[in-house]
């Protein structure tokens, strides 16, 4: 399976004399994921050593901000990569005023637990570097002079066919349209037909996403800043002029875990989406894949002295289960613990990119087969905002538990729910409990039709669910 752009290898970029063809390639397939900031929160926000990583999981499109040092005489200053001021550096280990002689001295803090060590490049540091890399870089100016950081890119050679230049500011981006770049309109309302007719590409925010769709002079546009796996998926779904996002996220993590090495450029089975407005509960999920197709979710033993009274929510994309077929799951409690806390398996009904977090609102249309501390299985219908306990029942000690769940023969219009557990994965299983449930009036699902995986985990339940696929 191919990642990203998919006609392309790395020495044919090395080939290319103009850089802007990754872009356009992207384009074409609607797949544009920007690093923004080198993805801010999976990888040190400008860490040099983080661009190697960001390839290896195939992002070729890099974002970086550009400042100047507030040395007295310009000849001294220099353009150095950072939002503005060094907010990616400890506001204790900042520097005021910011110099060339000390921008250097204090390490990236961000994210500390992903390529520490590295201080914010200058620009010709970062360029010295990138040029040699197939990527192509989206420059914004935050030094105020534009004039001055166009003359300099074209005294360092980072000129349009390794760059496009994105802006706020209609006065930037035409001295660097002028120059040859293509560039890109930032802009949280919607734009003018002067503004449509002088720049290449649009981009706005997450609020204003319909109205650049429903704007007829625009054929395609990108949004900031992604914060979430599922977002762009289901963005394009609903907008079908949207085409690219500026990502923190552009490799599967949350809240600084990496999760998965497959890039949001290849959201297919393996890349996951762990939510939770607890950072601690969320660092303590993990999810991974083993080699033979199995998913494991491992909830550590730490959550239960944090006593959390939050869920967890972890979205599996594309990892399609089939109707009618005996699912297999391990389900393993680490502790003693026999309180309400639980944990379950969400078989999503026809909506892959539909997340499992926020709470109810977001609970579209799925079959919820959940486990509790105590020692009993419940099945819960989850449809458009509402969960519907249908029973509840004990396992009596079974760790394996076959879930198959198809069209009720017995009722045209409902979903025929089949449970059954072991003590051992190859012992005897036996019926826990058979129920139906309503077929969901949403999205025209069908029998036919795949399941979709998700967990969730409620307040200090730790342990492991493994589906077994071999």
């Amino acid at each position: 399976m191919s990642y990203g752009y998919s006609n392309f290898t790395n020495n044919q970029i090395f080939n290319m004399k103009n850089r802007n063809a990754i872009f356009d390639e992207l384009i074409s397939k609607k797949n544009c994921v920007i690093a923004h900031r080198f993805g801010k929160l999976s990888h040190q926000p400008y860490s040099i050593a983080s661009l190697e990583k960001l390839l290896n999981q195939n992002i070729n499109l890099i974002e970086i901000d550009v400042n100047l040092t507030e040395d007295a005489l310009a000849n001294d200053q220099t353009f150095y990569i950072s939002h503005g001021d060094m907010e990616e550096v400890a506001a204790a280990d900042r520097n005021d005023p910011v110099l060339s002689s000390n921008f250097q001295n204090a390490l990236i803090n961000v994210n500390n637990n992903l390529f520490s060590g590295c201080n914010l490049p200058s620009l010709k540091e970062f360029f010295d570097f990138a040029k040699f890399l197939p990527i192509l870089i989206l420059m914004e100016d935050k030094s105020g002079e534009p004039q001055r950081l166009f003359n300099y890119c074209q005294s360092i050679g980072l000129t349009s066919e390794y760059c496009l230049f994105q802006d706020f500011d209609d006065d930037a981006l035409d001295i660097f349209k002028s120059g040859g770049y293509k560039t890109m309109k930032i802009s949280n309302v919607d734009l003018t037909q002067t503004q449509i007719d002088n720049y290449d590409f649009y981009c706005c925010n997450e609020a204003s996403i319909t109205t650049f769709q429903a704007n007829s002079n625009i054929n395609n546009f990108f949004y900031y800043t992604n914060t979430s796996g599922y977002e762009f998926d289901k963005y394009k779904s609903e907008n079908s002029k949207l085409v690219g996002c500026f990502s923190d996220v552009p490799v599967a993590c949350y809240k600084y875990e990496m999760k998965s090495d497959i890039s949001l450029l290849n959201p297919y089975n393996g890349f996951v989406s762990i939510y939770n407005l607890d950072e601690p509960a969320c660092k303590y999920t993990r999810y991974y894949q083993k080699q033979n197709g199995n998913c494991v979710l491992v909830i550590n033993k730490k959550l239960t002295s944090l006593n959390l009274p939050t869920k967890t929510y972890v979205n599996c994309f594309n990892y399609e289960l089939a109707q009618e077929e005996d699912n297999l799951f391990y389900v393993n409690k680490f502790d003693d613990n026999d309180g309400n806390d639980w944990c379950s398996i969400v078989f999503k009904c026809g909506l892959n990119y539909e997340e499992l977090d926020s709470g109810s609102p977001y609970r579209k249309q799925a079959i919820n087969i959940l486990f509790r501390a105590d020692g009993r299985l419940q099945i819960y219908s989850l449809v458009d905002g509402a969960a519907t306990q249908k029973s509840s029942t004990d396992i009596s000690g079974n760790k394996y538990f076959k879930v198959n769940i198809g069209a009720d023969p017995n009722n045209n219009n409902a979903f025929l729910i089949n449970v059954k557990g072991s003590t051992e994965k190859n012992g005897t299983y036996t019926l826990i409990k058979e129920d139906t449930i309503n077929y969901f009036d949403m999205g025209s699902f069908t029998d036919e039709k795949p399941l979709y995986l998700g967990f969730i985990r409620f307040q200090t339940w730790s342990g492991e669910i493994e589906y077994l696929y071999n």
